[in-house]
């Protein structure tokens, strides 16, 4: 898969919905936050790194969100004539969904305000997985548990939205644009199961990455109220990619943090304080916190441009380096391990560190560095 990448610089400039460049590099490998003990008010991925002089991540998808402003105005397209009060809802429910670290608080911030913009009285959003829906653990506002359980066993059959969830189909409908309103009301899914549950007008908005539906949420108005609007439609369009981005972020911290946790137990039976994985050109892909505070023993012993960006020793690049070019021109896979003295500038301390050469077929490079044994 195409590698994405990542950096969050702690910066007053800087937030973590500045994100990405693509490096078109294939990895398995994912960076962890380093000093996450800094911060211990939180245990949010996010709130770590916020709090780290610098932290990079690689992650196994493509994995682009632009929130800056200047795309923000892109989406907000002049010609649709929104109103200033249309616009402050966006930028309110931008900056909410952007500052939710965990996917359930995402959805159920997300609805709350919705409903009021919108001014419905019940609401529903759920995750989808390939083609699947987890109706199971569904982010709910008015809604019982036990119609969800109907939903997913029978009516969903009967749902002129549910095969439109998925591209090409558009990302915004509503009842109207699938069903005339009187055809609609008289058959069993309306009146056996959405007028028990006071639900007749209806808006949904698919959100995804690209061609692929990460989520489904729905609004609902009584039959006593009115239907939504052009305008209405309008803003909940443009909302539409903004909540995508955060869906895919949140969705994306948590499967940072799962990576993170079984490499930092992976880590933890290694003989040696300090992992760092490097990629084929020596730059850092994993690293625990150990060997990031070691590391940062050379960002301070020298004087740097960017004090925000681990900088590893020329003495451990030149050794990975000569470690592949070993390799490679002897054609020797036992070629693949080399021990030395990491040597601490401005000190007299030696950091033992053990380099090796991971290589499989038709894959890139990647070096295991042990630090300090145990």
């Amino acid at each position: 898969m195409v590698l994405g990448f990542m950096a969050v610089y702690n910066t007053p400039q800087k937030t973590d919905r500045e994100i990405t460049c693509n490096l078109g590099v294939q990895t398995h490998w994912i960076l962890s936050p380093i000093f996450n003990n800094t911060n211990k008010s939180t245990n949010s991925t996010t709130s770590r790194l916020s709090s780290t002089p610098w932290a990079v991540f690689a992650l196994d998808i493509q994995w682009q969100i632009a929130y800056a402003s200047d795309h923000k105005k892109r989406l907000l397209s002049p010609h649709l004539n929104i109103k200033r009060q249309s616009m402050a809802d966006l930028d309110q429910i931008a900056g909410i969904a952007f500052e939710c670290n965990e996917v359930d608080e995402l959805r159920n911030e997300v609805l709350k305000h919705l409903e009021r913009f919108f001014k419905s009285n019940k609401s529903n959003f759920v995750l989808v997985k390939g083609h699947k829906f987890d109706f199971g653990s569904a982010a709910k506002r008015g809604i019982r548990d036990r119609y969800s359980k109907l939903y997913d066993e029978h009516y969903w059959q009967f749902d002129p939205f549910f095969s439109k969830f998925f591209a090409p189909h558009p990302k915004v409908l509503s009842t109207n644009q699938l069903i005339p309103l009187r055809e609609f009301t008289r058959g069993e899914y309306y009146n056996d199961f959405l007028k028990p549950q006071s639900l007749h007008h209806q808006m949904t908005m698919s959100l995804r990455a690209g061609k692929q539906t990460l989520g489904v949420l729905a609004i609902f108005r009584p039959a006593n109220a009115k239907d939504f609007s052009r305008t209405e439609k309008r803003k909940f369009v443009l909302m539409a990619p903004l909540l995508a981005g955060a869906l895919e972020r949140t969705l994306f911290l948590k499967e940072v943090t799962k990576t993170r946790l079984m490499l930092d137990l992976v880590g933890n039976e290694l003989p040696y304080k300090g992992i760092l994985v490097l990629n084929e050109a020596t730059e850092p892909i994993y690293i625990n916190e150990n060997a990031a505070k070691m590391m940062f023993c050379f960002v301070q012993a020298k004087e740097l441009q960017n004090k925000s960006k681990l900088d590893i020793p020329s003495e451990l690049r030149r050794h990975c380096q000569e470690l592949n070019n070993l390799a490679i021109s002897t054609g020797n896979p036992e070629a693949n391990r080399y021990q030395f003295d990491l040597h601490v500038p401005d000190s007299r301390q030696n950091i033992l560190t053990t380099v090796r050469l991971i290589k499989h077929h038709g894959k890139a490079a990647c070096f295991l560095v042990g630090l300090d044994p145990k």
